[in-house]
């Protein structure tokens, strides 16, 4: 079974969570980037709450891998006003998956990742979404960080070794 660690990370929490799970289930990893950057400091708050609000697709840097060449695919995404990321839809969009097995995380500075989850599941109809875990990962200190990335891999371990049964 070929195993696939996609994610996109503004601020590197995302990046955290993904290597931990990419590290624990094995395969190899993609991380989604745009063809061009993010504005820094607060003008990126407003950027990034703008293309959420219209659902843009952000054009995308090339990648090397093929999503559909792998069995099970971890995706990974930061929460931005209650969404998933634009550069996440236009690789949906981009790659068109159909017939894997997903495993959704993503990373938030609130209390619940919103309607992430639940906009990503009808983004990937089609696919057998096996698994879904969410983490706050701002204001926090480096023990519920570490806590964090703890449980991310055993989540992914844990489907790993359940799929490849």
């Amino acid at each position: 079974m070929k195993t696939l660690t996609v994610f996109y990370s503004l601020t590197g929490h995302t990046e955290k969570l993904a290597r931990a799970i990419n590290e624990a289930a094995g395969g190899d990893l993609l991380e989604i980037k745009t063809a061009k950057s993010m504005p820094r400091g607060f003008l990126k708050y407003f950027v990034a709450g703008r293309q959420v609000m219209k659902k843009e697709q952000p054009e995308l840097a090339v990648f090397d891998k093929n999503p559909n060449d792998y069995d099970l695919v971890f995706l990974g995404t930061p929460v931005w006003a209650g969404e998933f990321v634009p550069a996440v839809r236009s690789f949906l969009v981009r790659v068109m998956l159909k017939g894997k097995k997903a495993a959704l995380f993503c990373a938030h500075g609130g209390d619940n990742p919103g309607k992430a989850f639940s906009d990503l599941e009808n983004e990937l109809a089609g696919n057998e979404i096996i698994g879904k875990i969410d983490f706050k990962m701002d204001g926090i200190t480096a023990a519920q960080e570490a806590a964090n990335i703890e449980s991310a891999q055993k989540w992914a371990r844990d489907l790993a070794k359940k799929v490849s049964n």
